[in-house]
């Protein structure tokens, strides 16, 4: 997993943005009218100072659809509770996991080939931060219909 500082986009860069897409195809400008640019900063990134970006190295997400690759938006400020997706560090390296409390304090992988880590006083628990936005390619959630 590799840590990135939050490089906010400069100040006056918006995106386009429109009113309502539409499922099946691609708004026209002709019949839905344009809304004011979107500012990636202001909807994805709570606080600055407390927010950090991370690469996905690795595949314990899969069933939460958190991919190898995909970049992880990442507020330390925040108190992780119960089912949050965490940055955890356990025995000096960082995971990404579920938080689960109750009924029993542990980290839980989202792919059934990782077992649960359990938090006691041998396993000390140190939460980096809470997963506010997952971002990832759209070719990595490719869904064909079969037939």
């Amino acid at each position: 997993m590799s840590f990135h500082e939050n490089e906010m986009l400069p100040d006056d860069t918006e995106l386009t943005a429109f009113k309502r897409l539409k499922p099946k195809g691609f708004p026209s400008p002709a019949n839905d009218y344009q809304e004011s640019g979107i500012d990636l900063n202001k909807l994805l990134v709570g606080k600055a100072a407390s927010t950090y970006f991370l690469r996905v190295e690795g595949d314990s997400m899969i069933e939460a659809q958190i991919y190898d690759g995909d970049l992880l938006i990442v507020d330390s400020s925040q108190i992780a509770g119960h089912g949050d997706v965490v940055i955890a560090a356990v025995d000096g390296e960082y995971k990404v996991r579920n938080l689960v409390e109750h009924p029993r304090l542990s980290l839980v992988a989202m792919d059934p080939a990782y077992r649960p880590i359990y938090i006691n006083d041998a396993t000390p628990l140190h939460i980096f931060g809470v997963v506010t936005y997952i971002i990832s390619p759209a070719a990595s959630r490719r869904n064909v219909r079969p037939g």
